[in-house]
């Protein structure tokens, strides 16, 4: 049965969204016995032993040599602010934040790359970028507003926020 472009990107979106969605629950229920960064480096460790061979299989080797000196440097850089930081600090924040928390302080990437690109990039926000930005950062302040936090939760958040800052340099690299 052949399957038409659009249904199958349709259910491409639907699987990441499941696999994005459960990874939540599925790490926090999973901090219960691994430790955080045990966790996120067995994670990424075993993806990595999954999709080499895939990708390997797909572009071959030859791809693979193509690489150049800086571009493996680009990537190793990407790598360790990405997965390392970013990862590790999502990992660490789910210790002491619940899920929903966490994911929230992901959410503030977008508003920080936009942000950084007009600081770094000289990139200029049109009016509806600005309203998003502005709209997002007033409905974080109503969810994050006035509430006291634990000793956790106040290290959760500062490692969350450390995560997001990670996030967003990598995408400016």
């Amino acid at each position: 049965m052949l399957i038409s472009g659009h249904v199958r990107a349709v259910l491409q979106a639907v699987l990441v969204t499941v696999l994005w969605s459960s990874s939540w629950v599925l790490i926090k229920e999973g901090l219960n016995d691994i430790p955080p960064l045990t966790f996120a480096g067995l994670r990424y460790v075993l993806a990595a032993a999954f999709l080499i061979p895939i990708a390997i299989h797909r572009s071959g080797l030859a791809a693979v040599r193509q690489i150049t000196q800086h571009d493996w440097g680009y990537l190793a850089i990407f790598g360790i602010v990405q997965y390392t930081l970013t990862q590790g600090a999502q990992f660490l924040s789910l210790a002491y934040l619940p899920a929903t928390t966490a994911s929230l302080l992901l959410a503030f990437t977008p508003a920080l790359v936009a942000l950084l690109g007009i600081v770094i990039l000289q990139e200029q926000l049109t009016r509806i970028q600005w309203a998003g930005v502005i709209f997002f950062l007033a409905g974080a302040l109503i969810y994050f507003g006035p509430v006291r936090l634990s000793e956790g939760e106040q290290y959760g958040l500062l490692i969350g926020t450390l995560g997001v800052l990670a996030n967003g340099a990598s995408y400016q690299s």
